[in-house]
């Protein structure tokens, strides 16, 4: 991997790419939280009909698809780190700088006293 020479434009492009990822991810969090009210409220109503003999089976069927997106919203929030990957450092390719879950597998290592991320593994 070669080195880029430190500048503000990398901070801004870092900090600008930082920004856009947590943006992006309360817009999934916000999206998940709607669908997990409303399948909560849904299956609360549904429940009522369920001794009706012609709306059991509609219902049944509403309930198992409101649970299913409850558990699936739920999924879709939780963070996605795979802390056992590390990429080969034969091959700088593997991994990319603005994308945030590759951020956590850079190990910064130290050269004459000067910090270097050029470098990547234990």
């Amino acid at each position: 991997m070669t080195s880029i020479a430190p500048g503000t434009h990398l901070d801004h492009l870092l900090r600008q790419t930082r920004m856009h990822h947590v943006q992006l991810s309360s817009m999934a969090d916000v999206k998940a939280n709607i669908m997990l009210t409303l399948a909560a409220v849904v299956t609360t109503f549904s429940i009522g009909y369920l001794d009706d003999q012609t709306l059991r089976w509609p219902v049944v069927v509403l309930i198992l698809f409101c649970v299913a997106t409850v558990l699936f919203a739920a999924y879709a929030v939780m963070p996605k780190l795979d802390f056992d990957y590390q990429p080969e450092i034969k091959n700088p390719d593997c991994y990319n700088l603005l994308i945030q879950s590759h951020l956590h597998t850079i190990r910064t290592v130290h050269s004459n006293n000067k910090r270097s991320v050029t470098q990547m593994g234990n």
